[in-house]
């Protein structure tokens, strides 16, 4: 939310380095702050004057909270479902945004000081971005590593999930059944999208293949890992918890995947040979928008491409000449050959991968407390995947 904040900081006759520098630097800042609001004896909130202004933020904070399900996990609380990632979902979002900046339309703004008026300013930028969600879920293909962490949520909440309570075990089946629901409608949003011209390209489509097979050991695992967390229960709802789980893995959950693959395999055989948004309907000009969301900052895509090429070029002069530094020959080549075969940088074992993971941990988990305001309350841990749970 403090996307507009950075947007008039950072304004457009700047050259585009400065501005990308402006905007990392007060993102830390930010991110330091610990911005979230709490409730004030005048009626206001974590530095907001204005009490209706105040109230606005608050629900809305509150309301971005309990869609949050990684936060949950976060906080180790009770996670019943993950978003399917439905056009219905989609356009609540577009719904529930447009109220906000309904409420905020009716601000007397004048009023306001000035860090309300930033505050305000910002929660209305992040509000209108929203509102074109509706528009954005046609051009998000969720199949890719980086569209799919929900799912790694989902799997993190059925690990850590408690089975002891009647309740705690319909949360895990309820969890199940909304995977399963989120994977078929990741189908039919492929098949809807496509329809429309909008298809997934073959370079996307194989790897997203590739990972969705993979995940079925680990699907079957949500049935057999549960097996020592019930142990404790009495034997006649262990059995029936036992195998209303198997029934969902087995059945919805095993179904929508393998569907979803054959789907995914289709689209490598047939989907479009090159990828971005600028080859589909309206693609360009959704394509610019997101730029503008992800950055803050009203720059054409093209710019952006520009300054990224010069870093790469820029970096990759630095590495050559920390190739000669080192006297490491076949410059870059020769320092990623280097890395690869040195001895002191390869993991032997698992053991040696969790141990270099507890090692880091060890260093960063001090220095926590000097970047950001709140701590997780939830333990960190690093164990070796159970067999069964690994995706090839």
């Amino acid at each position: 939310m403090h996307t507009a904040f950075l947007r008039s900081a950072a304004p457009t006759n700047r050259p585009l380095s400065l501005r990308v520098a402006a905007l990392l630097c007060l993102a830390l800042l930010l991110a330091v702050s610990g911005w979230a609001p709490t409730a004030r004896a005048d009626g206001g909130s974590n530095g907001i004057g204005d009490a209706g202004l105040a109230r606005v933020i608050e629900r809305y904070m509150a309301e971005r909270a309990s869609r949050d399900v990684s936060s949950r996990l976060q906080q180790g609380l009770l996670v019943e479902r993950i978003p399917v990632g439905s056009l219905d979902e989609a356009r609540e979002e577009v719904v529930s945004s447009r109220r906000y900046l309904d409420e905020l339309a009716t601000l007397d703004q004048a009023r306001l000081e000035a860090r309300d008026r930033l505050s305000l300013e910002i929660l209305r930028w992040s509000l209108e971005q929203r509102t074109q969600t509706e528009r954005n879920w046609w051009y998000e293909f969720p199949v890719t590593a980086y569209t799919t962490y929900d799912l790694t949520v989902a799997f993190g909440a059925a690990a850590a999930n408690p089975l002891a309570t009647l309740t705690d075990r319909q949360a895990y089946l309820s969890l199940l059944t909304s995977m399963a629901e989120r994977i078929d409608t990741t189908r039919d949003r492929l098949a809807r999208q496509s329809a429309r011209g909008i298809r997934l390209p073959a370079p996307a489509a194989a790897p997203a293949a590739e990972f969705f097979r993979s995940l079925q050991p680990r699907f079957a695992a949500l049935a057999t890992g549960i097996e020592p967390r019930i142990a404790p229960l009495d034997t006649t709802a262990r059995a029936a918890f036992s195998a209303e789980v198997r029934q969902r893995v087995d059945g919805p959950l095993e179904r929508a995947r393998t569907a979803l693959v054959a789907a995914l395999d289709e689209a490598a055989r047939t989907g479009p040979a090159t990828v971005g948004l600028s080859q589909y309907p309206g693609g360009k000009e959704v394509y610019r928008d997101l730029a503008r969301f992800h950055t803050s900052l009203d720059v054409d895509p093209a710019d952006l491409r520009d300054y990224g090429e010069a870093r790469i070029r820029r970096n990759n002069g630095e590495i050559e000449v920390l190739a000669q530094q080192l006297q490491i020959k076949g410059g870059r080549a020769g320092i990623r050959a280097w890395l690869q075969s040195e001895k002191r940088f390869i993991a032997r074992s698992p053991e040696d991968v969790a141990g270099r993971y507890r090692r880091a941990m060890a260093r960063i988990t001090p220095l926590l407390p000097a970047y950001f305001n709140h701590q997780p309350r939830a333990p960190w841990g690093v164990r070796h995947l159970a067999a069964e749970e690994l995706g090839g």
